[in-house]
C-alpha cells in the first residue's frame, strides 16, 4: 500500500468516529449520510486488509488498531488547521485566526479584557484561546503565540519576558466574620487554607520559601486554580491568588510582609512567524498590554 492508495477524506471521516465511536454522529460532523460514512471506512478497511471497528447491539467497538492510528489523524487535523491558518497569513493583511494558549487563569480572568481591546482594533481577527495549564507546544503548532509563566524551554521560539506578576494570600472578607486575622505565618495552621491537590514540579520552589505549605491545613484542594480562586471568591478559606486579580475582586490581602511571591511572565512564538504580519503584530500587541496590565497592578 502506498500514499497514493489512501483517500485522504476517509482517513478525515475514520478519525471522526474514533473521536465520536459512531458512525452517525461522524456523518453530522461532516454533513453527510451514515451511508457514506460506511463506505468510507469499509473502503479504508479493505485497502489495509483488517477491521478497524466492530458493530454490535450495543455500539460501535473500536479496535486496539483504530485507536492507535487516530493519534495520526488527530496530528494530520492539527497539521491541516495550522496550514490554512499560515496560509491566510502570507500576505500582509491582519486577518485571520489567531491562536493563543496560556493558564486556565490568565485565560479566564486577565486575557478576555486585553483581547477585547486588541479584538476592536483589529475587526478582520479571530481569536482561539486554548486555556490550560498544560503547555503548549509551539515548535509543532499547537498555538500560534503562548503566555507563560516560565521561561520557554523549547528551541526556535521567539519569546519576551513580560514582567513578573505578584501572588500573595488572600480571602474575601466574609471569611473573617467567623474567623481571626491571621498575624503571622504560624497561624495560617489555624485557618482554612485552599491549594493544589498534589505538588508539581512548578509548586516545588514555593514549597521550599514557604515551609508552612508543608505543614498547614489545606481543607480545600483542587487542581485547577480557577476551582481554587472561586472557593476564595465565595469566602470558603485563605489561597494564593494574583495580585491583579485579586485587586479587582477585592480580596483582603493576607501576611504582605510574609508572603510576596513573584512569578515570572513570559510571551512566546516561533520564529518562523515572526516575518508575517498577523503574528508579529498580535505578538507586540498582547506584549504591550500584559505589560501595562503587570505595570498597572496594585502590590
Amino acid at each position: 500500500m502506498t500514499m497514493q492508495d489512501i483517500d485522504w477524506n476517509a482517513l478525515k471521516i475514520f478519525g471522526k468516529v474514533v473521536e465520536t465511536g459512531n458512525f452517525s454522529h461522524a456523518g453530522k460532523a461532516f454533513g453527510i449520510s451514515q451511508p457514506t460514512i460506511s463506505r468510507a471506512i469499509e473502503g479504508l478497511e479493505e485497502k489495509l486488509g483488517y477491521q478497524l471497528f466492530t458493530r454490535t447491539t450495543k455500539g460501535l467497538v473500536v479496535s486496539d488498531a483504530a485507536k492507535e492510528l487516530a493519534q495520526y489523524t488527530r496530528a494530520m487535523g492539527i497539521n491541516c488547521e495550522t496550514f490554512t491558518r499560515v496560509a491566510s497569513a502570507m500576505g500582509n493583511e491582519i486577518k485571520g485566526t489567531i491562536r493563543i494558549s496560556t493558564s486556565e487563569i490568565v485565560g479566564i480572568y486577565i486575557l478576555p479584557e486585553l483581547l477585547k481591546k486588541i479584538g476592536k482594533k483589529y475587526d478582520g481577527l479571530d481569536f482561539e484561546i486554548i486555556a490550560s495549564d498544560e503547555i503548549s507546544d509551539l515548535t509543532e503548532r499547537e498555538a500560534d503565540i503562548a503566555i507563560r509563566m516560565a521561561k520557554p524551554t523549547q528551541n526556535a521560539l521567539l519569546a519576551q519576558k513580560i514582567g513578573e506578576i505578584a501572588i500573595g494570600a488572600y480571602a474575601n472578607e466574609k471569611y473573617f466574620e467567623s474567623n481571626e486575622m491571621p498575624e503571622n505565618i504560624d497561624d495560617l495552621t489555624r485557618h482554612d487554607m485552599i491549594f493544589y491537590d498534589a505538588l508539581s514540579p512548578f509548586l516545588i520552589p514555593f514549597t521550599q520559601e514557604f515551609p508552612i505549605i508543608e505543614s498547614a491545613h489545606f481543607k480545600y484542594r483542587a487542581a485547577s486554580p480557577a476551582v481554587q480562586l472561586s472557593l476564595i471568591l465565595r469566602g470558603v478559606g485563605i489561597g494564593f491568588c494574583q495580585a491583579g486579580i485579586a485587586n479587582e475582586y477585592g480580596l483582603k490581602r493576607i501576611l504582605k510582609d510574609e508572603i510576596n511571591i513573584k512569578i515570572p511572565a513570559y510571551i512566546a512564538m516561533h520564529e518562523n512567524l515572526k516575518n508575517q504580519k498577523r503574528y508579529i503584530t498580535i505578538f507586540r500587541e498582547l506584549a504591550n498590554e500584559l505589560r501595562d496590565y503587570i505595570n498597572g497592578i496594585k502590590l
